[in-house]
């Protein structure tokens, strides 16, 4: 997506009678591939350390991480103590084995490791929250019963309905925060279903939190689903929570290189090999949620979920802290 809205403004009438005096075609090839880089067996050896700026899918740790790290933290009021210039003051273009490669100088290792476990946290404490989850799943489902009332318009002139318009860049470019006062405000008695979402929302009158399960067979969560779905209907919501500790090879702690205070103009393997302590597994847990729309059925939801995971190999638990 950033790719096609980079492409829409390179359209604008403005930005395109100066585009040949700035750039070449070429150029802007290469601008997509460093937002999406290609493999890494794709871009010349020669060049790699440059697709690793912007979107590095190999450590992680890249200039968009870094800034929303840095955003997130302070309009979180999260407490931290990374030293960003302190690692980007030791960066350097290094060889490792045949391709020039970004390396930190090893002993920025903790304040790196800092910024992975911030990243994880932000993760785990905010967008996972079980509040955040509530807020989302009544968001998704005024949307969900506005999608035939609420449409856009592409350039072409066609209409786009609200959960379609990501297809067409210009109707996706109309899609912004006012799509919940748009839903919440119109005249509309097709949209009084959806209005009655936003109006919970806006009162916070929240779904019930029952709890959250751990599983690691999918076959014991639907198990959990359907039982619960017979005995409540459709009183009982279950919203994915999943976290995932991992990149396309290993984890981000194992993927960054690193060099020594020593004049060889190559990266240091060795340093990795000899701190194992502080490079961590990768992991993933899958994760639901469980609400309901009645306070009454909270307790016995919660009961049967109990038993249900303490019979088989899953975890029950209340936020975080589970009992199996």
């Amino acid at each position: 997506m950033s790719k096609k809205i980079l492409k829409r403004i390179l359209e604008k009438p403005s930005v395109k009678r100066e585009f040949p005096r700035m750039l070449r075609e070429e150029n802007l090839g290469f601008i997509e591939k460093l937002i999406s880089p290609p493999p890494y067996d794709g871009p010349p050896a020669e060049k790699l350390y440059l697709y690793e700026i912007i979107a590095n899918s190999n450590t992680g740790i890249d200039v968009d991480k870094i800034d929303y790290v840095q955003r997130d933290t302070h309009y979180l009021n999260f407490k931290s103590s990374i030293q960003w210039n302190r690692c980007l003051q030791t960066l350097r273009v290094k060889r490792h084995k045949h391709s020039l490669r970004l390396c930190f100088r090893d002993k920025v290792q903790t304040n790196l490791l800092d910024i992975i476990h911030s990243r994880r946290q932000i993760y785990v404490r905010t967008c996972q929250h079980k509040t955040i989850i509530n807020l989302h799943e009544l968001l998704k489902s005024a949307m969900k019963k506005a999608n035939n009332y609420i449409k856009f318009t592409a350039a072409d002139g066609e209409q786009h309905k609200l959960l379609l318009a990501w297809k067409d860049i210009d109707a996706y470019l109309k899609l912004d925060d006012s799509i919940f006062q748009k839903i919440q405000y119109e005249q509309n008695d097709h949209l009084i279903e959806a209005q009655k979402f936003i109006e919970k929302i806006v009162k916070r009158e929240l779904l019930f939190y029952c709890g959250e399960v751990n599983y690691k067979n999918d076959e014991n969560m639907n198990g959990l689903e359907n039982e619960l779905r017979n005995k409540y209907c459709n009183d009982v919501i279950f919203c994915k929570s999943d976290i995932k500790h991992s990149v396309e090879s290993g984890t981000p702690e194992q993927n960054i290189l690193y060099y020594s205070k020593t004049p060889e103009d190559v990266a240091d393997d060795a340093f990795r090999n000899e701190h194992p302590a502080t490079i961590s597994e990768g992991f993933r847990v899958k994760s639901k949620v469980i609400f309901c729309n009645r306070k009454d059925d909270v307790k016995s939801i919660k009961s049967l979920v109990d038993q249900y995971c303490g019979n088989i190999e899953m975890q029950f638990g209340e936020n975080g802290v589970f009992r199996h």
